[in-house]
């Protein structure tokens, strides 16, 4: 991203650890930035330490999608059709990085439709309601979420 570092600079994120894998949210700081750093070295051969680094963990943050999930996705999807007006997004449908979480926010919030008679019309949500599991916001963990008494009485509805 432009503007993320300084000129002649580059800003490097690496994500370690995974479901089934070795469960390394208790090692040190130093050990992971050690591990990353083991794992630049061997997909882009970077030997030269960083400036600085910086080590956030998030348990159980990250969907692990399993085998077959794009085709219950698109089931789900199909069987929306039939409730026009109603959107799904989030982590848990088509990406968890943030650049996917935002596309798949705003797709939800609006959405452009063509009519049978050719004209367009952007239709806006007028509620988003975050249904998401709750260790895996951001939102949760900047503490920029407010919770609505009135919504958090509501169910989901499985739709498979």
């Amino acid at each position: 991203m432009a503007g993320s570092a300084p000129q002649a600079r580059a800003l490097i994120r690496v994500y370690v650890g995974r479901y089934g894998g070795r469960d390394i949210l208790a090692d040190s700081d130093e050990q992971i930035i050690e591990l990353a750093r083991s794992h630049l070295l061997e997909t882009l051969q970077i030997e030269a330490p960083p400036i600085f680094a910086r080590v956030f963990r998030w348990p159980a943050s990250m969907p692990q999608y399993t085998l077959g999930h794009v085709g219950r996705i698109s089931t789900i999807e199909e069987r929306l059709k039939s409730h026009p007006g109603l959107f799904i997004a989030g982590a848990a449908y088509r990406g968890v990085g943030i650049p996917d979480c935002i596309r798949e926010g705003e797709r939800a919030v609006g959405v452009r439709i063509k009519r049978a008679d050719g004209s367009e019309q952007e239709i806006r949500s007028k509620v988003v309601v975050d249904a998401s599991g709750q260790s895996s916001m951001i939102m949760d963990r900047l503490n920029w979420r407010e919770w609505d008494p009135v919504l958090n009485e509501g169910g989901l509805v499985d739709l498979l």
